[in-house]
């Protein structure tokens, strides 16, 4: 079976360097077509489309779209490797990360729990956000508006249990709600407490008998 599936690779890779080798003249206007609707799907999905979707999403037949990225390719006008398909655009955007989101409280527990409480994945650039065991959830209220963290917005929390003094951190209070606060201690009481940055003088300080850190903020979305 092995000797099969390899011949076919092989017959592939061959039918591929035969059309490069004899190009013909195509529509530029297709071209176009298939070159937007890549770039349009790697940066909505953060991967190449199939033959087959792009047939659904330019209206061509499987034969005819894969003779014009053959010819793209001999052209420079993307590369198509028999598999993939690059251009100079989705080369740039290349290097994402895509982050769990959670609305509520983050889980704790088996990976099997924490994936059942992920909303949805957002895909971002780890040139801008970098990468690591990530995750994002929503910001509510305004209690750390003075440090930018608005209502509706999203913070990016990288996983860690070891934040330092003047962190910006998630964490467990001690009735075990999340909360997004400024980690602070108080040499007298000899207790970790989180701190609020706001405008709305409602918020106080939150001690707590233990630090349960889920996470330290990276970055900051807001919507405007």
């Amino acid at each position: 079976m092995a000797t099969i599936i390899d011949e076919k690779r092989e017959n592939k890779t061959t039918l591929l360097q035969i059309n490069r080798k004899r190009p013909s003249k195509k529509d530029p206007e297709v071209m176009q077509r298939i070159k937007e609707f890549a770039e349009k799907y790697y940066a909505e999905h953060a991967l190449s489309p199939s033959i087959g979707t792009i047939c659904e999403g330019i209206g061509e037949v499987r034969s005819r779209v894969y003779t014009y990225l053959v010819e793209m390719d001999y052209e420079g006008i993307l590369r198509y490797d028999g598999s993939n398909i690059s251009t100079d655009k989705t080369e740039k955007m290349s290097g994402t990360i895509a982050l769990p989101a959670f609305s509520g409280n983050i889980p704790c527990g088996s990976p099997e729990d924490i994936e059942a409480s992920v909303e949805y994945y957002v895909t971002l650039p780890t040139v801008i956000f970098g990468k690591g065991d990530k995750f994002i959830i929503r910001t509510q209220g305004d209690s750390m508006d003075k440090a930018g963290i608005l209502d509706g917005g999203y913070a990016v929390v990288e996983r860690a249990t070891d934040p330092k003094i003047g962190d910006l951190i998630v964490a467990l209070t001690d009735k075990g709600e999340n909360t997004l606060k400024r980690l602070a201690y108080d040499a007298g009481k000899k207790k970790y407490y989180l701190h609020p940055e706001s405008t709305n003088p409602i918020h106080q300080d939150i001690y707590v008998s233990e630090l349960n850190c889920q996470g330290i903020v990276r970055s900051i979305i807001n919507n405007y």
